[in-house]
C-alpha cells in the first residue's frame, strides 16, 4: 500500500480526481500511498541511530544541473516555483472544466452530438488528473523527506490547494451529467474507467443539494488537515517514558533489553495512547463517519471498503484467519514459554508475559541472523528484471535535473534500448527525513496525442521532454517512482559502498515488498492515467507487493551465493527470519479487528479505558475461539487485569495513537491478510514455470494497471480460479 509504505497516506481518498494509496489519481482519487506500507526499522542490532533530531537546515537540495528542470524533471528549482506550478495547474484544470461544460451546452442546444461527449469528457478529466498528480505526487514525497522546512511547508500547501479543487470537481453536477450522457462507442478500458468515474462521483456525493455540499467540502478540508496534524503530533511522542526517545528506539529497547521489569515499563508505554493525539484521531474518525454518511454509507468502514475485492463479512474472514493459524500459534507460544522458563532473568518462573514475546522472538531469530549487502539486493533485483521481463536496470547520470540529496541514485528501466520507466533510490537517513521504508509514485503511465487542435499539451509545458517517449503520433509518459529507506552511512556522497551496507533478511523482504509496488506502477502501460499502476482498491494494490515478498523468500539462497555466505548457513538457518511468523500474523488479525470496530459507527468505545484495563473482550466478542480465552501460562501480577489474560491481550494490541494505519488504511487493514493469501496462491501456480513464462504473465498483469481491479486479472495471472484454492497465510 501499497501502500502505496505506505509512512503517510494522509491525503484522504477522494474518488474522482485524486491520489492512490501510492499516488494521485484524477478522477482524482487521493489514495496516497500505498506508500503503502511503511515500516520503520534498524539495519542491524548495533544500529540504533535511525532517527534524527529535526533541525532547520537551509538547504534547497543538491543541484547538479544548471537546467530549468528541477526535481523529477518538473520545471522548478525553488519552493516558490513548486507553488506556482500547483496554482497554475489548478487554473488550467478549472479552464478545462469550463471549456468542457461550454462545449456540452453548445452540443445540447444545437442537438449536434457527432462527437461522443462522454468520451471527450473522459479524456479531459484524465488529462486534468495527470496534470495535478504530476505535482501532487512529488509534493507528497517531498513533504516527508526534504530536509528543508520551506520545501516541506510549500509541498504541503500544494497538496491542500490541489485537494481543495479535487473536492469541488468530485461533486460537480454538470461534469456528472456529461459523463453519463453516452456510454456507446467505447473500448473496454474506456468503459471500465468511465464507469469507475461515474460510480466514484456517486459515492463522493454528487447527488447532494447545495447546503450539504458546503458541509461536505468543509469536512473534506478538516479530514485533510487532521490527518496531517496527527502525523506531525505523533513525531513528538509525549508519553513520560519516551519524551526524548523516538518510538522506533523504544521498540528496539523492549525487543533487546534483558531486564523484564524494564521491558514491562516500555511495553506499557506503547499500550497507552497519548491523550492529545487520541482526541485528534477520534475527531478524524467522527469527521470521516460524517463524510461517509453524507455520501450515503453507514460509516467510514463501509465507504473505505466499497471498491475492495473482499468487502463483505470482514469479521468472519478475520475469525477464519485466526482459526487457520491456531495450531502453529500455540506451538510457537509453547516454544517461547519454554525459552522464557530457561532465562536467568525470568523472576516469575514458568510464565510468559506480553512484554516477553518480542524479546524472546528477537533473541531466537538472532541466533541465526543473516545479513545481505545492499549491493547484493540491488544486483538480484536487476537479475530478476532481466530474467522475467528482459529489462535492464541502468544508472542515470542525472544531468538534466536537480536532486534533493547528493546520495540519490536514479535508475532507468531499459527495454530494447528504450527507457520505459525511472526508479529513484533515496536510501539514507538525513535530518528531518521521516524514517520509513516506502514507495512513492511520482508519475503514472499515460498516453497523449503529440498535439491536438488546441495545440501543445499543457503537461509538456511543465515537464522535461525526457519524461516522455515519442512513438508515432503519441507521447507516452514514462512512469516514475521512489523507494525510500533510512539507512545509516558514514560516507557523505555517492561514493558510499553498497556492499558495506548490511541488511537483515526480514528488512530485505520489506524492501522487496516495496519493489513489488514499484513494478506495478513502472510497468503499467495504460492509455488513461486514472486507473494506472496500483491505483485500484487497497487489496488489489497490495497483491503485487506481497507477491514480491515471495520472490525474495524463494531466492534467498541464490542471493547468499552472490554474497558468498551460502556455505556458512543451511536452509533451516535461512528461514529463521520467519520463525514465530504466527505471532506476527495473529497481531495483524488483532489490529484488523480493532480497525473494523474503530470505524464501525455502531460501537462507541472508551479507548482510554480499554487500554488502561487491557480489556478487549467486547471487541473480540464474536471470536468464539481461543482468541478470547484465558492463556494459562501468563501469570498475571496486576490485579486490575484479572480475567483478561487472553491470547489477544498476551499479544498486546498497540495503543490507538501508535496504530498509524488507522489514519492511512482506516477500515482496510485486513487487506494485508487477504492480499497475502492471494499472493501465496498465485505464487504457487508458478511452480515449474520458466522465468520467461512467469514474466510474460506478470507483464500482462502489470500493463493493465488497475483498470480491472477484480479477482479476474489475478486468476488470469495464476492460470486458475483462486477461489477454488485453499486459503492459507503460511507459504511454507
Amino acid at each position: 500500500m501499497l501502500h502505496s509504505c505506505k509512512l503517510l497516506k494522509n491525503v484522504p481518498k477522494y474518488t474522482f480526481i485524486g491520489t492512490n494509496k501510492h499516488t494521485y489519481t484524477a478522477n482524482i482519487d487521493c489514495r496516497n500511498g500505498k506508500y503503502l506500507n511503511n515500516k520503520c526499522y534498524v539495519t542491524s542490532l548495533n544500529n540504533k541511530n535511525q532517527l534524527n533530531v529535526i533541525k532547520n537546515v537551509r538547504n534547497f537540495g543538491y543541484n547538479n544541473s544548471n537546467s530549468q528542470f528541477g526535481y523529477f524533471g518538473l520545471r522548478m528549482n525553488t519552493p516558490s516555483d513548486l507553488l506556482k506550478l500547483a496554482t497554475d495547474a489548478v487554473k488550467y484544470s478549472e479552464k478545462s472544466v469550463e471549456n468542457l461544460v461550454d462545449y456540452y451546452s453548445s452540443c445540447k442546444n444545437s442537438g449536434d452530438f457527432r462527437e461522443n461527449v462522454s468520451k471527450k469528457a473522459l479524456y479531459v478529466i484524465d488529462d486534468i488528473s495527470n496534470t495535478l498528480c504530476s505535482i501532487a505526487d512529488p509534493s507528497e514525497f517531498l513533504r516527508h523527506v526534504h530536509e528543508n522546512d520551506e520545501w516541506r511547508k510549500v509541498a504541503n500547501e500544494c497538496i491542500e490547494i490541489i485537494s481543495d479543487f479535487i473536492g469541488k470537481i468530485n461533486i460537480n453536477k454538470k461534469i456528472y451529467e456529461i459523463l453519463i450522457n453516452d456510454k456507446s462507442d467505447l473500448s473496454k478500458d474506456e468503459e471500465l474507467v468511465l464507469s469507475h468515474m461515474i460510480e466514484s462521483m456517486k459515492s463522493q456525493g454528487v447527488h447532494l443539494s447545495e447546503l450539504p455540499q458546503i458541509e461536505y467540502l468543509k469536512l473534506l478540508k478538516e479530514e485533510l488537515m487532521l490527518s496531517y496534524s496527527i502525523f506531525e503530533l505523533s513525531s513528538k511522542n509525549q508519553h513520560p517514558y519516551n519524551q526524548i526517545l523516538k518510538k522506533q528506539l523504544m521498540i528496539y529497547m523492549y525487543r533487546n533489553a534483558e531486564n523484564p521489569d524494564f521491558r514491562k515499563q516500555v511495553w506499557l508505554s506503547q499500550r497507552k495512547s497519548n491523550q492529545e493525539s487520541l482526541l485528534k484521531i477520534l475527531e478524524l474518525r467522527d469527521t470521516r463517519t460524517r463524510l461517509s454518511q453524507i455520501r450515503g454509507f453507514a460509516d467510514y468502514r463501509e465507504y473505505a471498503q466499497k471498491e475492495c475485492m473482499l468487502n463483505k463479512n470482514i469479521e468472519e474472514f478475520l475469525i477464519n484467519c485466526s482459526n487457520s493459524i491456531k495450531d502453529q500459534l500455540y506451538s510457537d507460544l509453547e516454544e517461547l514459554w519454554k525459552l522464557n522458563s530457561k532465562s536467568a532473568h525470568n523472576k516469575n518462573g514458568t510464565s510468559l508475559n506480553p512484554w516477553d514475546i518480542d524479546y524472546l522472538v528477537n533473541l531466537k531469530r538472532n541466533e541465526n541472523i543473516i545479513f545481505l549487502s545492499l549491493k547484493t539486493l540491488i544486483d538480484y533485483f536487476k537479475y530478476l528484471l532481466k530474467e522475467l521481463f528482459n529489462i535492464e536496470l541502468t544508472e542515470d547520470d542525472i544531468k538534466q535535473e536537480s536532486l534533493w540529496d547528493d546520495k540519490i541514485i536514479k535508475y532507468n528501466l531499459v527495454h530494447d534500448n528504450r527507457t520505459v520507466a525511472n526508479l529513484y533510490l533515496d536510501l539514507f537517513e538525513r535530518e528531518s527525513k521521516t524514517t520509513m521504508c516506502a514507495q512513492f509514485t511520482i508519475r503514472c503511465s499515460k498516453t497523449y496525442s503529440k498535439v491536438d487542435k488546441n495545440g501543445e499539451k499543457y503537461i509538456s509545458k511543465i515537464m522535461n521532454p525526457r519524461n516522455y517517449e515519442e512513438h508515432e503520433d503519441k507521447l507516452i509518459q514514462i512512469p516514475s517512482t521512489v523507494v525510500t529507506t533510512s539507512f545509516t552511512s558514514e560516507d557523505k556522497g555517492k561514493g558510499m559502498k553498497f556492499n558495506d551496507i548490511k541488511i537483515d533478511l526480514h528488512n530485505c523482504e520489506i524492501i522487496f515488498h516495496e519493489l513489488g509496488h514499484t513494478l506495478h506502477t513502472l510497468l503499467s502501460k495504460t492509455e488513461l492515467q486514472h486507473l494506472s499502476g496500483n491505483r485500484g482498491p487497497i487489496d488489489y494494490a497490495e497483491f503485487s507487493s506481497h507477491l514480491f515478498e515471495l520472490f525474495f523468500q524463494n531466492h534467498v539462497v541464490e542471493m547468499m551465493k552472490l554474497e558468498g555466505i551460502n556455505e556458512t548457513f543451511n536452509e533451516k538457518d535461512v528461514m529463521y527470519y520467519k520463525k514465530f511468523e504466527s505471532v506476527d500474523l495473529a497481531r495483524m488479525i488483532i489490529s484488523s479487528q480493532i480497525d473494523q470496530r474503530f470505524y464501525d459507527d455502531k460501537y462507541k468505545y472508551d479507548w482510554m479505558e480499554i487500554e488502561n484495563g487491557l480489556n478487549y473482550k467486547d471487541i473480540f466478542q464474536n471470536y468464539k475461539n481461543y482468541f478470547n480465552e484465558k492463556y494459562e501460562k501468563w501469570k498475571n501480577d496486576e490485579e486490575k487485569w484479572n480475567g483478561k489474560e487472553t491470547v489477544v491481550t498476551l499479544l498486546g494490541p498497540i495503543a490507538i495513537t501508535n496504530f498509524d494505519h488507522l489514519i492511512h488504511y482506516g477500515g482496510n487493514y485486513y487487506c494485508y491478510l487477504y492480499s497475502r493469501i492471494l499472493a501465496i496462491k498465485a505464487y504457487k501456480s508458478f511452480k515449474n514455470k520458466s522465468y520467461k513464462e512467469i514474466g510474460s504473465r506478470l507483464l500482462e498483469f502489470f500493463k493493465k494497471g488497475s483498470i480491472d481491479s477484480s479477482l479476474s486479472p489475478i486468476n488470469k495471472l495464476a492460470g486458475k480460479d483462486l477461489n477454488e484454492e485453499e486459503n492459507t497465510l503460511f507459504y511454507k
